[in-house]
């Protein structure tokens, strides 16, 4: 049985405990800053200063539970930590999750539950795959980027790293999406994105005030 800590204990790690529990997953507790406190039945073990002692154990994996705020910038700095002081790191692959045996998965990643990823599909490091969300063949997924709930990432789509896509969304086949661009909620994304902002909409256009 695989054994976690999560680091961050808002609401991204409850669907993460939900999903470990679903797939029968020991969360050994969550590292954030209200020790003692609980997230559901979980009790916060340690704070960031006491990731080095925990990462000691050789039979526990670490994963980022932190959502993305206004960037993914703090799960990239969580992450970085984690690989620092050699940490042991594994994905967390709900049960209800579809993933091709021929899609690549990598270290410390998300996939929640009826999730679909397809065949040649390659995600990253430290990225999130939300609930119901699609990503289809041949898509590639950078690091410590956050595909949200129920959005469908076409086929042969790259998106770049520290990317959040947004709820609803959907990117049309053979999309590029450089690096730190956020596509909001319900967007439709018709043509190349490359330069990082926010855009919006349907088709999707940089917001006028984006200084990304």
């Amino acid at each position: 049985m695989k054994k976690f800590v999560f680091v961050g204990g808002g609401g991204h790690c409850q669907s993460c405990i939900n999903s470990a529990e679903l797939a029968g997953f020991n969360v050994v507790g969550i590292v954030d800053n209200q020790v003692g406190a609980k997230v559901l039945s979980y009790e916060v073990i340690g704070n960031d200063s006491d990731l080095p002692d925990l990462a000691k154990a050789d039979d526990i994996n670490f994963i980022v539970t932190v959502g993305m705020v206004s960037s993914n910038s703090l799960r990239a700095k969580i992450y970085k930590k984690l690989i620092d002081i050699n940490a042991n790191r594994a994905s967390l692959i709900a049960k209800t999750a579809v993933i091709s045996k021929h899609a690549v998965i990598g270290k410390a990643s998300v996939i929640l539950e009826q999730a679909v990823i397809n065949a040649k599909a390659i995600v990253g490091e430290n990225v999130i795959i939300n609930t119901a969300a699609i990503i289809e063949h041949g898509a590639r997924i950078g690091n410590h980027t956050h595909i949200s709930t129920r959005a469908v990432v076409n086929g042969d789509v790259s998106i770049g790293q520290n990317c959040m896509i947004g709820s609803g969304s959907v990117i049309l086949q053979g999309i590029t999406i450089a690096d730190n661009v956020t596509i909001g909620a319900g967007a439709i994304v018709i043509k190349d994105i490359l330069e990082a902002g926010t855009w919006v909409g349907s088709p999707a256009r940089k917001l006028n005030n984006d200084l990304g």
